[in-house]
């Protein structure tokens, strides 16, 4: 069921979900920069109020929107989308597939901030009780590979149970337990091929893809052709 449908003025609710989560507040070391000796926000706030919606070219050629505004600290927002995301958000236009493309790549491969770099890791490793470099060096490739951050792209696909990775290549999964296989002969000290030596040395009865190999291998061929 969604949220508005428990909403009784939609106007009161916009305005109240927009001064909660849409108002822009400058803070040191988050959004303020010194520019010519001045103290200004990189997200050009406060911005001049706006009577009417309009798009515009700046001086970059980059097309900007410009949201119909009453407060000089109100950020873009969708009031359909807005209602129902109930939360932050921003909206730009996009009328290339080149900047569609660029913004998704912006986020979707944006570093985690919170991860260590290798010299902060060998800093603290090197200054606790090590005897020798041997050990340090030790300390810091166990603790580099097995400490990381998990992205919110990584954490949405892991709750929708999407896929890591896609590929326009097919993949094909080989259980291969052991890499001998041995056989009761005779001789004790003969042993038979492992599946992947007999793929290499296959007739050219087979063909090259080594899951049809497989597949005939398990199934059963007869020995005149295997």
């Amino acid at each position: 069921m969604s949220q508005l449908e428990n909403v009784i003025n939609l106007k009161q609710d916009l305005a109240e979900l927009l001064n909660k989560v849409q108002h822009h507040s400058c803070q040191k070391g988050y959004c303020q920069v010194n520019k010519n000796s001045q103290r200004k926000c990189r997200f050009n706030f406060p911005k001049p109020l706006v009577e009417e919606s309009f798009i515009k070219i700046d001086n970059a050629n980059d097309i900007e929107f410009n949201s119909k505004r009453n407060d000089e600290n109100l950020n873009k927002f969708n009031p359909y989308i807005i209602l129902n995301w109930r939360a932050n958000m921003d909206i730009a236009p996009v009328l290339s597939k080149t900047a569609l493309v660029n913004y998704l790549e912006k986020y979707v491969s944006k570093s985690e901030p919170k991860s260590k770099s290798l010299v902060e890791i060998l800093n603290e490793i090197a200054n606790t009780n090590c005897k020798s470099v041997k050990s340090v060096i030790q300390k810091v490739f166990i603790k580099s590979c097995t400490q990381r951050d998990y992205s919110a792209q990584e954490v949405g696909h892991f709750i929708m149970s999407e896929k890591y990775v896609s590929s326009s290549r097919a993949f094909v999964n080989v259980f291969l337990p052991k890499n001998d296989e041995w056989v009761m002969i005779e001789d004790d000290n003969k042993k038979g091929l492992s599946i992947v030596e007999k793929y290499m040395q296959r007739s050219n009865y087979f063909d090259k893809k080594i899951e049809n190999f497989l597949t005939c291998h398990c199934n059963g061929v007869p020995k005149g052709q295997a």
